[in-house]
């Protein structure tokens, strides 16, 4: 079975896996979250990875734990974007009919002074 490598690399105190999603890893305060389609998501699953395994050891290893940790991550996006969905459509189909305000009725008919056909 050919699997497609995960790209990652490290900036500073984060480790950065995958292209698009990129689950980002704070190494040292694990704050991390997924950026997917220019969002920011947070992600509080930790991500536990030595730093001998960043740098180079057991290297079979480290590709086996980034492909379980990115797999979730891009799990864990995809029910964030159904949900996401699930609320939008909820909210749409709850929103009221707008009322208009006693004011502007009154306006319309005519029967505010100064306003309208009620001069």
């Amino acid at each position: 079975m050919d699997v497609e490598k995960i790209r990652i690399r490290i900036e500073g105190n984060r480790l950065i896996i995958g292209t698009s999603p990129q689950l980002v890893v704070n190494l040292d305060s694990q704050e991390n979250y997924i950026v997917a389609d220019g969002k920011r998501r947070a992600y509080f699953r930790e991500v536990a990875l030595s730093r001998d395994l960043l740098e180079g050891k057991r290297r079979n290893v480290l590709e086996t734990a980034v492909r379980y940790y990115y797999g979730q991550a891009c799990r864990v996006l995809d029910g964030m974007i159904a949900a996401e969905a699930y609320r939008n459509k909820a909210l749409e189909s709850a929103v009221p009919e707008t009322v208009m305000p006693d004011f502007e009725r009154e306006q319309e008919q005519g029967s505010v002074r100064g306003y309208g056909k009620g001069i």
